[in-house]
């Protein structure tokens, strides 16, 4: 059964600002009533607004949004209306909310947007529209949200002076089915009063047929058990059904607490591992930064490499020259290693006296030379391969890239925490279940 909790309107019709109705809890007919232009039939037109987003005015016309918009708030720039029902149908509690703004077309173009809560929980377009139309079908509204200044209208109509009140009562009676009706129910009236003068009759002649008549009479208490009882559990299936609306609504609750735990497991587990390399990238970078002296000194490094390998090539030319001598001069063979041309002998003997003059000495204080000055590019070059900046940089890139990782994670954990509370994690882990008490009728 459809109970109407409150209606609650903003800058609609007569209304300005924000007024509240509070429909009484008592089970009954509502009725308002006041002098002309107080606002019934707007409460009327607002309840009609709120379920099917139309307004109806004399003569049953849908009115324009546009005149729904309060005048006073009009003229102080307000433009938008809206119109909040609450109301209670099969144990179940929704809150209704319309709004009517102006739309791309100009001032006087209106457009009406609408969503509906059930259990607080905002439903889908398609799922709120079917809603609606199993609470209250538009077809049948008009018989519930009755205006009954129409009444008063349909009498004066009625009772004018003209002869076109008995013209339109006997148009809208046809209209209706009165006349078929009224004819109908005297002649099903008529019908089933000769029915029971026969059977009455036949009853007290013959045996048989009074028995049949006691048979019929236990059928119809039967009937009427069977009517109880079908009224009873038509009661039970509403209640039912509920009970299941109010199950479904816990059971998507819970599927969307659920979603959101694993979705923190998951931020959990990943903020772990990135936590884990986080630790193996600062081990990583604590043994880079040992040479990291280095790079402040690259220049002067380099510096000094270049000059080294200058002097490698100076004192390995000295040390070849010396050997080509030495081989000129004790060498078997007359020709330069260098030209290939015969060396003679006058110029052999020369080369021969300088080198046992003491080139020899020479030669072997180059090669010792030679000798560390390569070591010490070995050196010099082994810690340039070490003092690369670049390295470093990447180093920190990731390590800063990885603490910003996990400082997300736990944004994102901590945003989850706070839609979660205890008492949805104990009932998701088992602690409290409600299915079943919520299952019992």
């Amino acid at each position: 059964m459809l109970y109407l909790k409150s209606l609650e309107v903003t800058n609609f019709g007569p209304f300005k600002g924000t007024q509240r109705v509070e429909f009484p809890e008592d089970i009954g007919v509502s009725v308002f009533y006041g002098e002309n232009m107080r606002g019934k039939t707007s409460l009327l037109n607002a309840i009609r607004f709120a379920l099917f987003g139309t307004v109806m005015g004399r003569g049953r016309r849908n009115l324009s949004f546009y005149d729904l918009v309060n005048l006073e708030a009009r003229t102080e720039g307000v433009r938008n209306f809206e119109v909040r029902l609450e109301l209670m149908h099969a144990g179940a509690h929704y809150r209704l909310t319309r709004t009517g703004k102006p739309g791309p077309g100009g001032s006087d173009d209106y457009v009406a947007s609408s969503y509906l809560e059930r259990g607080g929980h905002i439903l889908p377009p398609e799922q709120a529209a079917q809603e609606l139309e199993r609470i209250l079908p538009k077809e049948i509204a008009r018989f519930f949200l009755f205006d009954g200044e129409l009444l008063q209208e349909y009498e004066d109509l009625l009772h004018g002076e003209t002869d076109m009140g008995p013209q339109i009562s006997a148009a809208i009676e046809r209209i209706l089915g009165l006349p078929t009706l009224t004819g109908a129910r005297d002649s099903a009236k008529s019908a089933l009063d000769r029915a029971e003068v026969a059977l009455a009759l036949a009853a007290q002649g013959d045996q048989k047929t009074r028995q049949f008549g006691n048979e019929l009479q236990n059928l119809a208490a039967e009937r009427e058990v069977l009517t109880s009882d079908l009224f009873r559990l038509e009661g039970d299936l509403e209640t039912l059904r509920g009970h299941k609306a109010a199950i479904e609504d816990d059971m998507r609750r819970r599927e969307r607490l659920t979603a959101l735990l694993e979705k923190r497991d998951r931020l959990e587990e990943e903020r772990s591992q990135t936590r884990t390399r986080l630790a193996e990238a600062g081990e990583e970078l604590t043994k880079a930064m040992s040479p990291a002296w280095a790079a402040l000194i690259r220049p002067r490094l380099a510096t000094a490499v270049a000059d080294l390998r200058a002097r490698e090539s100076h004192l390995q030319m000295a040390v070849t020259r010396a050997q080509i001598l030495h081989s000129l001069a004790h060498g078997s063979d007359p020709s330069c290693p260098t030209c290939l041309q015969m060396v003679g002998k006058d110029a052999q003997a020369k080369i021969r006296a300088l080198v046992d003059g003491g080139a020899d000495a020479g030669d072997d204080a180059s090669q010792r030379e030679l000798a560390s000055v390569r070591r010490r590019l070995d050196a010099l070059e082994a810690q340039l391969a070490t003092a690369t900046p670049e390295a470093l940089r990447i180093l920190w890139a990731r390590q800063e890239r990885l603490q910003n990782d996990i400082y997300s994670a736990s944004a994102a954990i901590e945003e989850i925490d706070k839609q979660l509370t205890g008492d949805a994690e104990d009932e998701l882990r088992g602690l409290r279940p409600r299915s079943s008490s919520s299952a019992s009728p």
